[in-house]
C-alpha cells in the first residue's frame, strides 16, 4: 500500500476517513478487514486523523434493497441494526473538518435505536400510507439472486458476510457520537422515512 507521507509533505493537516462499524472486529469480515487495514495505515502515516465508523446507511433501503412490490427482501431474520442516516454522517464529517479537538479520535456513528427489518417496513408503511412488509429470504436464495444478477463472486461473498453479521444483531450497538459531535440528535428511521417517503411510493 502506498505510503501516506506524501500528503503530509503536501501540507495535508487532517485526514477524515469514512470507515465502517466494528471494522477491526475479531473475527473480521472481509470488508471490515479492508477498512481496518486502511485505518491502521492512516494511524501510522504521521498525519492527524479522525476515523468515522458508521453503521449500515438508512439510504441503503433506497439504493440497494428497496421494497419491491411492497416487500423488503433480506436474509436478516430478526436481526437488529442501528441504521444511521447518511446526512448525519455528513454533518459529523463537516464538524470534524471545520473544528478542532477531533484529532486521533474514532467515532462510531449510529441511529438512535436498533431496528429489525420488520420495524423498518412499519416505518415506511406509516410514512407512505401503503403496506410494506418484510420477507426473510433464505441465505442461499439471496446468494443465488446476486449471482444470477451478475454480481462478482468476491462481492457476493462479502455482502453475504454482512448479511450474516446483521442477522446476528452484531450491528445493534447504539452510540451517542452523532449527537456529541454535532449537538443534534441522530435522525430516527421514522424521520428518514418521512423525509424520503416519495422514494418509496
Amino acid at each position: 500500500m502506498r505510503s501516506l507521507t506524501l500528503p503530509e509533505r503536501q501540507g495535508v493537516k487532517h485526514i477524515v476517513k469514512i470507515s465502517a462499524i466494528n471494522a477491526d472486529a475479531d473475527p473480521p469480515c472481509t470488508f471490515g478487514e479492508w477498512h481496518a487495514a486502511e485505518d491502521q495505515h492512516i494511524r501510522n502515516s504521521g498525519v492527524p486523523f479522525t476515523l468515522l465508523r458508521p453503521n449500515s446507511f438508512m439510504q441503503n433501503f433506497i439504493n440497494y434493497f428497496p421494497p419491491r412490490d411492497g416487500v423488503i427482501y433480506l436474509p436478516w431474520g430478526k436481526g437488529e441494526s442501528s441504521f444511521v442516516d447518511a446526512r448525519d454522517i455528513a454533518r459529523v464529517a463537516a464538524e470534524v473538518l471545520t473544528t478542532e479537538g477531533h484529532e486521533g479520535k474514532t467515532y462510531t456513528l449510529t441511529g438512535p435505536s436498533a431496528l429489525r427489518i420488520a420495524d423498518v417496513a412499519e416505518s415506511l408503511s406509516d410514512a407512505t400510507k401503503r403496506h410494506i412488509k418484510y420477507m426473510d429470504v433464505p441465505e442461499a436464495a439471496a446468494r443465488d439472486g446476486m449471482v444470477e444478477a451478475g454480481v462478482a463472486q468476491w462481492q457476493v461473498d462479502g455482502v453475504m458476510e454482512l448479511h450474516a453479521i446483521a442477522k446476528q444483531s452484531l450491528w445493534s450497538t447504539v452510540t451517542s457520537d452523532v449527537e456529541s459531535v454535532t449537538k443534534q440528535a441522530a435522525t430516527s428511521f421514522a424521520q428518514f422515512a418521512r423525509d424520503y417517503a416519495d422514494r418509496f411510493r
